[in-house]
């Protein structure tokens, strides 16, 4: 394995309540290869709870493919999810735009699902957790989106 390469790791979904969420059984992230049997997150989690962007995963060649194993070091991010009530498919679109730039301002990303109007943001470090909590409550109060937290570094 070359060190500059990314793989996709695929991690298993638990199934919540009455196993209709999340929509998939796994998810599959690109992580860069750091060394043996581990890779660093490359992309934001949209239901895999307990990962974050930059945190370092222990993974396995199973069926062909990486299996992810565990999360052997963390790296500082958070991640929420997005639940958007209203029109408009991205959150750069009006209304939910307003808000999101105040995330963007705050170092915030995002990547969504296709199929559902679902989008993980994620939270580039401790120091701005309150405001983007703060901003996310507000979309909330709104009717804009509802959220949860995937994982929260604090």
């Amino acid at each position: 394995m070359n060190d500059d390469q990314f793989f996709k790791i695929c991690v298993d979904l638990e199934p919540i309540s009455d196993g209709r969420w999340p929509p998939s059984s796994a998810e599959w992230l690109w992580c860069k290869h750091v060394g043996d049997d581990l890779y660093r997150v490359d992309n934001v989690p949209i239901f895999a709870r307990a990962i974050a962007v930059d945190d370092v995963v222990r993974a396995r060649v199973e069926n062909d493919h990486l299996e992810f194993i565990e999360v052997v070091a963390i790296g500082g991010h958070s991640t929420f999810r997005v639940y958007l009530f209203t029109k408009g498919t991205s959150l750069e679109d009006e209304p939910n735009l307003l808000l999101w730039r105040q995330l963007a301002d705050l170092g915030c990303t995002y990547e969504g699902y296709a199929a559902l109007p679902i989008f993980a943001i994620d939270v580039p470090s401790r120091e701005v957790l309150n405001t983007v909590k703060s901003i996310l409550v507000d979309g909330e109060n709104e009717g804009i989106w509802d959220y949860d937290e995937g994982v929260v570094r604090s």
